[in-house]
């Protein structure tokens, strides 16, 4: 696809592995809002973590991305990790069902 530039329809990328949800058509806007609202329901320290290792690891040999993930992670596990830790133990959590925040 990348060399060619042959266009992938939905279902080619979710085949692929590219898209990981299918919606009906005209119900992207509403898929998409409620992913969003999803998303801003998970734990934003941890967030913005994950998303500056996803962002700037490529970079860098494995052994040296895991370790900057692990560096990248500390403000997470300052911020609230033994108290969403015991949350998700006791069931809080899983699936994605987090508590909002007030």
């Amino acid at each position: 696809m990348l060399m060619t530039g042959r266009p992938v329809d939905a279902k080619e990328a979710y085949h692929f592995g590219l898209a990981d949800r299918l919606v009906a058509k005209g119900e992207a806007l509403q898929a998409a809002q409620q992913l969003a609202l999803e998303l801003s329901s998970f734990p934003q320290t941890a967030m913005l973590s994950d998303r500056h290792s996803a962002l700037t690891q490529w970079d860098f040999p494995e052994a040296e991305a895991i370790e900057r993930e692990i560096k990248g992670s500390q403000a997470a596990f300052k911020d609230g990790f033994q108290t969403g830790a015991g949350r998700f133990v006791s069931g809080t959590g899983r699936h994605g069902e987090f508590e909002k925040p007030e």
